[in-house]
């Protein structure tokens, strides 16, 4: 029998259109399981249901660009058959995607669907995923994916402002491609994150106003913008996956924290 263990305090955060603070509160996990968030970032408007050893994970279907509610589920180590399923009431029902978890006590994963509707199909991608902080305190952590259907190489670049003065700008990824042209994904480059100076709040330095971060896509090796973000405030400690998402050119930033 699976156990299966949902925390609540942590959830999906979306890039918006006005000032977002990227924060959640942390949780010790059991260290006998192992933990998969799951986050529907699929090009083609569907909802999901999560399957995992035939049992359904999610109590709601994961809208398109959402993330199991709480992020992770805990399971019990060991391989676990993994299916995403349309929610509708289809005899059989529709499967999306079947494939394996291997999952090891006490550790992180990170599931997220991707790609066009293409025979019936999407494609899955799972990473590992460190939930401990940075050992510099002022410092977050980022990783990247390029999930936007039919979107060139990007460049993701954030810029850092003191209140509203541009001070610097930070190429962090550089011709990072599309998944749905990657035939083997690199699991371990991606599953890596980059260590990014988180902002300075209030009073945290005198003299010097509140930072924040604007992150933009652009076309690689251009300055041709894709997409960006509102100013956007980086938590220390935090760790984050940035993800580009939707049809390109209409390609949007995401993001979801991961501890």
């Amino acid at each position: 029998m699976i156990r299966k263990i949902f925390f609540y305090a942590m959830g999906c955060i979306f890039i918006t259109t006005s000032c977002k603070k990227l924060d959640a509160p942390t949780t010790t996990p059991d260290k006998d399981l192992g933990y998969v968030s799951f986050t529907n970032a699929n090009s083609s408007s569907k909802t999901l249901h999560i399957l995992v050893d035939q049992k359904q994970v999610n109590t709601t279907a994961i809208a398109v660009n959402g993330t199991l509610l709480g992020i992770y589920a805990g399971f019990a180590p060991g391989t676990r058959a993994l299916v995403t399923r349309d929610p509708g009431t289809a005899t059989p029902p529709i499967d999306y995607y079947t494939g394996n978890l291997d999952i090891a006590a006490g550790k992180s994963y990170s599931f997220f669907q991707y790609g066009v509707l293409t025979a019936g199909a999407f494609k899955g991608i799972l990473l590992n995923t460190d939930r401990t902080k940075d050992e510099n305190p002022d410092n977050a952590r980022i990783r990247f994916l390029n999930l936007s259907n039919g979107a060139p190489a990007l460049d993701l670049l954030m810029v850092r402002s003191e209140g509203s003065v541009v001070k610097d700008s930070v190429l962090l990824y550089s011709a990072v491609p599309t998944l749905a042209t990657v035939a083997t994904p690199d699991l371990n480059l991606l599953s890596a994150y980059k260590s990014v100076p988180a902002n300075k709040a209030a009073n945290s330095t005198p003299g010097v106003a509140v930072s924040s971060y604007v992150l933009k896509l652009k076309l690689a090796g251009t300055n041709t913008q894709v997409s960006a973000s509102a100013a956007t405030t980086i938590v220390p400690g935090r760790n984050y996956t940035f993800y580009a998402r939707g049809n390109y050119p209409s390609t949007a930033l995401s993001s979801v924290i991961d501890n």
